[in-house]
This record gives C-alpha cells, structure tokens and sequence, in this order.
C-alpha cells in the first residue's frame, strides 16, 4: 500500500492504522527525516514498511513513483496493490461517513 503524505498527519496516522491490520506500507513525502520516523513507528508496531521521498505536485515525481512500483524495482516489502492517501484532500468527517467509522 503506497500513502503519500506519510510522513506527518493523517498519512502518518494511516500508514500505522492500515499496517495495524496486517497492510504492508510504503509512505511517500517530500522530506526523508519524517518519512524515516513513520517507517520506524510501523516497525516498531510489527508492522512492515519503507520509504520514497517524492513530490506529488510535481509530474516527474509521480510518473517516478508510479514507474518504480509498476516496473518492480522498489518493493521493498513484497506490496500487492495500490493505495493512496492525498494528504490534506480527505477530512476525518469524510472517512466516518463513507467508510462507517
């Protein structure tokens, strides 16, 4: 499961809830260091996890990150599948209602 956003906030916060219930997880971000920090968390949790710094406003970053989890030469957890969070575009709110939490 790829969550962008996962260095910080609600992405950090779903990369731990989602490996909570058995997901491995690879979160994307724009800074290494809380990207870091939030595989450590998963880890620490029993969780399995890695990283990839990266830019969703920027095209190239995202065609990268695409082509990198489609192409298999990053899957550092043996990841089935695709998810993301965009940070910042879902409010909790919207999550309880659509998912019944």
């Amino acid at each position: 499961m790829l969550i962008t956003g996962g260095g910080s906030g609600i992405g950090r916060a779903a990369a731990l809830a989602f490996s909570c219930e058995g997901a491995t997880v690879v979160v994307a971000g724009r800074k290494p260091e809380p990207l870091q920090e939030t595989v450590e968390l998963v880890e620490e949790a029993g969780g399995k996890s890695g990283a990839i710094t990266a830019d969703v406003t920027r095209g190239a970053d995202v065609a990268r990150l695409a082509g990198q989890r489609l192409s298999g030469t990053y899957d550092p957890c043996g990841m089935r599948g695709l998810f993301a969070v965009l940070s910042g575009l879902l409010s909790v709110r919207t999550c309880r209602r659509a998912w019944g939490w």
